[in-house]
């Protein structure tokens, strides 16, 4: 899904006329539709399809980008600082989705948080054995999602370059 769509529904949730919204999604649409690490769809490997939204660095933009996709489907990675904002809330809505792999600093806590509200998941040190398991659970149709919900400075100078390494990683899975 473009992420133009995500856009929409934020600033319909917060009310912004819809004459601003057309000239958003315009702005949006003469770039291409695509922001880097924003719901960047990277690649699709042998049916699996991967988006990096690193940028998601707000439970908010973590919610909102999970529920553009089949939850079913998606294996979502989930990690980063959460510089003191309660993630309970996000997790709270997360039961449905296939699976959750936490990694970085409070991986341990949000997969406290995971067990607390039923949630099939995991924890991991680093984003690369995040994504290898993540990888290990896809199938064919799912979407392996970086939507991390907290900030990078656990394991990385910022989202830009947690970013690029989870491209990286899909590159070298292709």
């Amino acid at each position: 899904k473009d992420n133009w769509e995500l856009v929409i529904a934020l600033l319909e949730q917060q009310e912004i006329p819809s004459a601003e919204i057309e000239h958003i999604v315009s702005v949006l649409d003469n770039q291409g539709g695509t922001l880097e690490h924003r719901l960047e769809k990277v690649s699709v490997v042998n049916g699996v399809e991967f988006i990096n939204d690193s940028k998601a660095t707000v439970p908010e933009a973590s919610l909102a980008a999970v529920n553009l996709y089949n939850k079913k489907n998606m294996i979502l990675l989930l990690g980063g600082l959460s510089k003191g904002v309660d993630r309970k809330y996000l997790v709270s809505q997360l039961f449905d989705v296939k699976k959750i792999i936490c990694f970085g600093q409070e991986s341990e806590e949000l997969l406290a948080l995971c067990d607390e509200f039923g949630v099939n998941s995991q924890a991991c040190e680093t984003l690369d054995k995040a994504f290898f398991n993540a990888c290990e659970v896809a199938q064919e149709g799912d979407t392996i999602l970086l939507s991390p919900s907290g900030s990078s400075f656990d394991l990385y100078k910022n989202y830009l370059e947690r970013g690029e390494h989870f491209k990286k990683l899909v590159r070298a899975k292709k």
